[in-house]
């Protein structure tokens, strides 16, 4: 049996997995205490700081009942900065 290890498993956006629920985006960022355009850019696999990421993952999944992670989705994150 041959395995081909350069396919990889495509990841989904969180805004793919949130249609498959009845959470919305306000929701999150109430939930998350973040502004809807943070939220948005999470939801869409966008570039952000990794804290902002988890609080909406852990928001989306309070809301939702699902446990995902950010490995599970497709996103770009950057350590926090510090001040």
């Amino acid at each position: 049996m041959i395995i081909d290890r350069r396919r990889k498993s495509v990841k989904q956006t969180l805004i793919a997995i949130k249609r498959q629920t009845t959470v919305t985006t306000r929701e999150i960022a109430e939930r998350a205490q973040l502004p809807v355009a943070d939220v948005f850019v999470v939801e869409t696999g966008g570039f952000t700081p990794r804290e902002t990421a988890q609080k909406v993952v852990a928001a989306f999944n309070e809301l939702s009942g699902m446990r995902i992670t950010l490995d599970d989705i497709k996103i770009y994150s950057r350590p926090t900065e510090r001040l």
